[in-house]
């Protein structure tokens, strides 16, 4: 089966019904195969090396931007979503979806491959690789998410679930990981505070004006990503609340209340722009209804 082939609607050949579009073969594709052994392979080097976040979290590599332990489980909802995925998208239900077939495409192995390329190279502390490793892999869950993106609304609220969230957590959380990174590389390359605050001031802004892209520049919303980035925020708040923190005795006290309130700022700002740009999204849709029904009214007429 190749890209050329013409779709058809699940729902038969005279459906009006423009969701669920699936291509007319259910044969488990090649894409399908490299999508599950893509995630056996990650999964099992993963957790088959040490674990990396044992580098990320020691004394030496700290910095202001470093989130509390708990905020790292996030990878057990990565882990366990993308495996869902690609478990689901190998049923004959799923296989030949658009929003699988065409939407992740081939995106997923590159994926797993840079996320392994960052496992390996945090492990080995080489920081400027691994740094180049989560800017790829950035890159390619981008494009992942841009390429279901399009086929919106060829999907039902199911398949977003199985087949699209995994990779907006994702690509989330890796925002804030290759950013801890770059914190991570000032304070290894032995740069002076004043660098190293500054990193890690940028870096809350980088998120912050990420999330507000998310939701505000698309045309149609995106609040997942945004509430990742608000998950790393609470997690370099609470982080930054212990009283025997090493980020006091480096940075003094003043500086690091300062990134704490900023951080928290950021999460509230986040959490409202949310509530906002949802109920003008909704407002949005009942006025282009409105407007549909009385069009439709008017044309009976």
């Amino acid at each position: 089966m190749n890209d050329s082939q013409e779709y058809y609607h699940s729902c038969g050949d005279n459906c009006k019904d423009e969701t669920n579009l699936t291509y007319a073969s259910d044969n488990i594709s090649l894409r399908n195969c490299f999508n599950f052994l893509a995630f056996i392979l990650c999964c099992s080097l993963s957790f088959g090396v040490c674990d990396p976040f044992s580098e990320v979290l020691t004394s030496k590599n700290r910095t202001l931007f470093t989130p509390a332990p708990w905020c790292f489980y996030i990878w057990i909802l990565i882990y366990v979503s993308q495996g869902i995925f690609a478990l689901f998208q190998l049923f004959p239900q799923f296989r030949t979806a658009a929003i699988v077939y065409d939407g992740v495409k081939f995106w997923y192995l590159p994926v797993c491959l840079f996320q392994l390329g960052w496992l390996f190279t945090i492990l080995g502390n080489k920081f400027y690789l691994s740094f180049v490793m989560a800017i790829m892999l950035e890159i390619v869950l981008l494009c992942l998410i841009r390429s279901q993106y399009n086929f919106y609304p060829q999907y039902t609220v199911l398949q977003y679930l199985l087949f699209c969230l995994p990779f907006e957590i994702h690509f989330g959380w890796n925002t804030g990981l290759g950013l801890l990174n770059l914190n991570i590389i000032m304070i290894n390359e032995g740069e002076s505070i004043a660098v190293q605050l500054i990193i890690s001031y940028l870096s809350l802004i980088i998120l912050i004006t990420m999330a507000i892209s998310c939701m505000f520049i698309l045309d149609r919303p995106n609040y997942s990503i945004p509430l990742v980035l608000s998950w790393i925020t609470i997690g370099i708040v609470d982080e930054l609340r212990d009283e025997d923190d090493t980020e006091k005795d480096v940075f003094g006290m003043n500086t690091v209340i300062g990134i704490r309130k900023t951080a928290i700022r950021i999460t509230i700002a986040i959490w409202v722009l949310i509530v906002i740009r949802f109920f003008a999204s909704q407002l949005a849709k009942r006025k282009t209804n409105e407007q549909y029904i009385s069009e439709y009214v008017i044309s009976l007429h």
